[in-house]
């Protein structure tokens, strides 16, 4: 352990802290980076098995720090930090911000401590300081912070893409993602009385948009996704907002989007890659996805 750092033996590193350094890291540095700072620090070589960075890369580094000692997360922690002061200074104080967000939300105390100066860390004056433990927390009052809900729309067609979107989500980032056909739609109720009683659930929508029917636009066929999904689409975009409302399409498919969908998140997926090895294919493909729920996180009421 380097000399500026305090004694991290005692500090817990749960679950949540690893994933935010993990999700947080490569948000800012390619997996591969990361993996580098990572190993380098465990002591252990990359798997030369792994080569694209998502998702094979980008789960090895959640893999490495998921199964460390835990005051090895705070010396990765650490390592990365200093990476990013000598490489990309504006994000190391990005990155610090939300690291410490997560000491804060899972009531460690424990503080990464940064001086700036127009937007970039201070290395002479910060290495002595950069970790710091905090000043016990006298009035906090812990809380039970819920994690992300995520609803997945899709067509009965669409379903095995929204099942791997699920499986992606829940395994990358803090969130309980939830398909249409996974007791969303109560008995007794229609499919729009079920979603209207089910918009104030959900911090995300994720909608997979595959080429379900074949419509025909100025004498131009071309492949569309089903009727009821791009309506339950707007649904969520009205409730939630185009920034926490996601579409997953295939890129390969010539698919017709609607026009005024502009500033939703769009993530494209290969669906020749996806025949062929399909957790690969959507889990690079939801790359943007997992950015823009960490950075949004839940909301707040």
């Amino acid at each position: 352990m380097s000399d500026y750092m305090p004694d991290i033996d005692q500090l817990p590193a749960p679950e949540a802290l690893r994933v935010t350094v993990a999700n947080k890291s490569c948000d800012f540095l390619s997996p591969s980076t990361v993996r580098q700072i990572v190993c380098r620090v465990l002591r252990k070589q990359p798997d030369p098995q792994n080569w694209s960075e998502y998702p094979n890369v980008f789960d090895e580094v959640q893999r490495l720090l998921m199964e460390c000692a835990e005051k090895k997360v705070y010396k990765a922690i650490d390592a990365i930090c200093e990476f990013l002061e000598t490489h990309q200074p504006d994000n190391a104080v990005k990155f610090v911000q939300e690291i410490n967000e997560c000491f804060e939300e899972e009531d460690i105390d424990f503080t990464l401590v940064t001086t700036s100066d127009a937007g970039t860390v201070s290395m002479a004056q910060q290495r002595s300081t950069r970790v710091q433990k905090s000043a016990p927390r006298t009035s906090r009052v812990p809380s039970e912070a819920r994690i992300a809900r995520i609803f997945i729309g899709s067509s009965s067609e669409g379903t095995p893409i929204a099942l791997q979107v699920q499986h992606d989500l829940h395994r990358t980032v803090r969130a309980q993602p939830r398909i249409w056909s996974q007791g969303v739609f109560e008995l007794g109720s229609t499919t729009i009385e079920s979603l209207l009683n089910s918009l104030d659930d959900y911090d995300f929508a994720v909608f997979i948009l595959s080429p379900d029917d074949l419509t025909a636009s100025r004498h131009t066929e071309k492949l569309a996704p089903r009727d009821n999904v791009i309506f339950e689409l707007g649904m969520f975009m009205g409730r939630l907002g185009p920034k926490r409302t996601f579409i997953l399409f295939d890129k390969t498919a010539n698919l017709k989007i609607l026009s005024d969908l502009a500033g939703v998140t769009m993530a494209e997926y290969d669906g020749d890659w996806a025949v062929s090895d399909m957790p690969a294919a959507i889990g690079a493909a939801c790359h943007p996805i997992r950015a823009a729920i960490s950075k949004l996180g839940i909301f707040e009421n």
